[in-house]
């Protein structure tokens, strides 16, 4: 089993946050969740031989959500185990990945976005209202 670096963006503008919104299609093996739950991530994904974690946050944001960002910082890195037997021995590349969490800023706060690319699970790309 390999560990997958996955690289992922916090982008805050005018008090919203851009979240992906996703359908679960995995039954319980997405974290327990029932098939067909809705559920939440950040937008971003795995990263590429020889691409930087910077260019692999970039790459997903705007292929998911039609914005470009410029990184400002690393804000957390965290590890996803999977402990779902199924899961591992079906999805293995997926298994064991490493996250790293940036806060980004758009480039393009005026364009309409148009979603490039969807990830399994994911319906779109909201943004949603945050406290500060």
């Amino acid at each position: 089993m390999g560990i997958r670096n996955a690289a992922k963006a916090i982008i805050i503008d005018n008090g919203r946050m851009l979240i992906n919104k996703n359908r679960n299609s995995l039954g319980d093996m997405c974290y327990g969740l029932p098939n067909g739950a809705i559920y939440y991530d950040l937008p971003g994904g795995g990263q590429n031989q020889y691409e930087t974690l910077e260019e692999a946050v970039k790459r997903e944001c705007l292929e998911e959500s039609g914005y470009t960002v410029v990184v400002d910082r690393l804000a957390a890195i965290y590890e996803e185990i999977s402990i779902d037997e199924r899961f591992r021995a079906e999805y293995e590349r997926y298994a064991y990945k490493v996250h790293f969490i940036f806060i980004c800023s758009l480039t393009n706060k005026f364009i309409q976005p148009q979603l490039a690319e969807k990830d399994l699970d994911m319906l779109e790309s909201v943004w949603i209202d945050v406290m500060m």
